[in-house]
C-alpha cells in the first residue's frame, strides 16, 4: 500500500533503517517524487511489488566479501562480538538461499561484487580491492560505455554475451572526474535524468552510476 501511494503521488509515514547503528528511526513523512527507490531484502518477492518497480536491481555480493563487510561493520562500528556475528550469518543462510537469492532472476540488472583476490573474512585488510560484474539484457546499448571505460588505463574491462544477457566485468580504479567525462560522451539526456554533475562517484560506484543511467534511458525509451 505504501508503494502504491508513492507511485500515485501521495505521502506515507515510515521509519528509516540506520545501517551504522542497526536501528530504525521514528516514523517520518515521505513524499512522492519523480524517482522513488525501494531498498530492502525482498523487493521482488511479491509479483504485485515487482510490477510496480520500473527498474529492478539485485545486489549479488560474493559470500566471502559479504562476511568480510559484515564482520568489520558489526564488530568495529556496532560493538558486537565476532562469534555472535558469525552465528547470525549462519542462522540466516537458509532463509537467504530460499527467499533472497532467487529474486535475482527478476532483476533488470544484477551487480555481482567480488574481492579481486582471496580475502579472509575475519582478518582481511581495511579495504578490499574489488572486481564487479554487471549482468543485464543484451539489448542495452553499451558500446559507447565500453569504449569510454577502455580508455581509462587504471581500469580493466572485460565483456561476455549469451543469447539473453551481457556481462561487463571491471577491476581497478577510476576517478570521479573520469566517470564524469565518460558520462558526457554517452549521449544521455541529463535534463530528463536530473543528474547533478557534482555528484559523480569514483571507483566501482561511479561505473555503477553510468550503467544505471544507461539502463534507465533504455528502459524509458522502451515504454
Amino acid at each position: 500500500e505504501a508503494a502504491v501511494a508513492l507511485r500515485d503521488g501521495g505521502t506515507i509515514q515510515m521509519g528509516r533503517y540506520d545501517h551504522k547503528s542497526g536501528t530504525f528511526s521514528s516514523a517520518a513523512t515521505v513524499e512522492a517524487s519523480k524517482f522513488v527507490f525501494f531498498v530492502g531484502l525482498h523487493p521482488f518477492y511479491l509479483k504485485k511489488m515487482r510490477d510496480l518497480i520500473a527498474i529492478k536491481i539485485f545486489m549479488d555480493t560474493d559470500e566471502s566479501l559479504r562476511r568480510y563487510w559484515k564482520i568489520r561493520r558489526d564488530v568495529k562500528k556496532r560493538g558486537y562480538q565476532k562469534d555472535k556475528v558469525l552465528e547470525q550469518l549462519e542462522s540466516r543462510e537458509q532463509d537467504s538461499e530460499k527467499f533472497i537469492r532467487p529474486q535475482a532472476k527478476f532483476a533488470d540488472l544484477v551487480i555481482r561484487m567480488e574481492p579481486a583476490g582471496p580475502i579472509d573474512a575475519e582478518s582481511g585488510p581495511r579495504r578490499a580491492a574489488l572486481r564487479t560484474r554487471y549482468i543485464m539484457d543484451n539489448s542495452v546499448p553499451t558500446d559507447l560505455l565500453l569504449a569510454a571505460l577502455s580508455k581509462i588505463k587504471t581500469l580493466s574491462v572485460a565483456t561476455a554475451h549469451d543469447m539473453d544477457t551481457q556481462e561487463i566485468e571491471i577491476a581497478g580504479t577510476v576517478t570521479a572526474r573520469e566517470i564524469m567525462e565518460a558520462a558526457f560522451g554517452l549521449g544521455l539526456n541529463f535534463d530528463e535524468l536530473l543528474v547533478k554533475t557534482n555528484r559523480w562517484l569514483s571507483g566501482h560506484y561511479g561505473v555503477t552510476q553510468l550503467i544505471f543511467l544507461l539502463l534507465y534511458q533504455f528502459k524509458m525509451k522502451a515504454r
